[in-house]
């Protein structure tokens, strides 16, 4: 993993950012593989774990869904700063994430407490959904205090990445700002394509 991950930051560094990120979701895929196989829990407990980290300038979430003790799929979710991430968030969070899921476990794993009124609300609203009893939880100690802690820590590097990711693209737009002799970066790039499909038909399109 080490090797590929410094492969493909030195293609990004290079600005050859298409096999960076082919060497990237190489790397998601065999991460997601990984996880599949972690046993995390004892083999009859199901339950989703969400996990919140709040950075300078984005917040990551991180969703783990354990089935059957197995950690089977893990989903992260960055919100940066055009959409602000407050006390409300995780509420809508939630209700936005499952809504349309067919999967939904009888208990769901909170790393931040949110009101017991409101974690109350939200367990009513996923019941309806289910079909069955769903209990929000903010788990205090042991082994689902640790899965938190793990969805943390996921949501943390989800974050980071992002922030990387955008670092990485401001260079490369002053970079173009030099070259064009802008006096700011700029905030919207248009391109066009103009195809000729014969003497009277053309078109033209803009991305």
């Amino acid at each position: 993993r080490e090797q590929l991950e410094a492969k493909m930051y030195e293609l990004s560094e290079q600005e050859n950012f298409e096999a960076a990120i082919r060497y990237r979701n190489t790397i998601a895929a065999l991460d997601k593989l990984s996880d599949r196989q972690k046993v995390v829990a004892s083999a009859k407990e199901n339950h989703d774990v969400v996990g919140v980290f709040a950075g300078a300038v984005c917040t990551g979430i991180s969703v783990l869904n354990v089935r059957d003790g197995v950690l089977t799929n893990k989903s992260d979710y960055v919100f940066g700063s055009e959409r602000i991430f407050d006390e409300g968030g995780m509420s809508t969070f939630l209700c936005e994430y499952y809504r349309g899921k067919e999967d939904i476990p009888r208990e769901i794993l909170l790393s931040e407490e949110i009101g017991e009124d409101e974690r109350g609300l939200i367990g009513e609203y996923l019941s309806s959904l289910a079909g069955m009893k769903v209990e929000v939880r903010v788990p205090e100690r042991g082994d689902k205090r640790g899965l938190c802690k793990m969805a943390v820590e996921n949501a943390e590097q989800a974050a980071r990445q992002y922030v990387s990711e955008n670092e990485r693209s401001d260079s490369t737009l002053a970079m173009l700002a030099e070259l064009l002799g802008l006096e700011a970066l700029p905030f919207r790039i248009e391109s066009y394509d103009i195809s000729n499909l014969g003497a009277e038909h053309k078109t033209a399109g803009m991305v």
